[in-house]
């Protein structure tokens, strides 16, 4: 089985190759933070569920430095959205940075480009399994 992240929509937490939690971010704005039903609003609601792969993260005119643009895997339904990345909140750190992208730290960036695992899976929720074992 392939190593790969996992972001739970629901909850804005993601999770490593070995099922422990890592962090928590966000993803979409407004009253479409974190909603699992709100994936096809556009500009608004969070990443679609699917799978992903990171790219080298680069210099953002929009959305900083060390943005990791997404790749969706063509099975995903991408409900007409596109342009996906993981970079980090804006300087008003009220959680307006995300039209569906994920929001994470710097630091949680890095060690997710540098651990060399550059596969995301989105989920809705994560198992029960998976979330007894963080």
């Amino acid at each position: 089985m392939d190593q790969e992240w996992t972001y739970e929509q629901s909850t804005g937490k993601l999770y490593d190759s070995s099922n422990k939690h890592v962090a928590t971010g966000y993803s979409g704005n407004g009253t479409h933070i974190n909603k699992a039903d709100s994936q096809g609003v556009k500009s608004k609601g969070p990443l679609p569920r699917g799978t992903y792969t990171m790219n080298e993260p680069r210099k953002s005119d929009k959305t900083g430095a060390y943005a990791m643009d997404l790749t969706p895997s063509p099975e995903n339904n991408m409900e007409g959205r596109d342009s996906f990345q993981i970079h980090g909140d804006n300087s008003k750190g009220d959680k307006s940075a995300s039209e569906g992208c994920i929001i994470l730290s710097r630091d949680i960036r890095e060690k997710m480009w540098t651990s060399n695992i550059h596969k995301l899976k989105v989920v809705d929720k994560v198992s029960q399994a998976k979330s007894a074992e963080q």
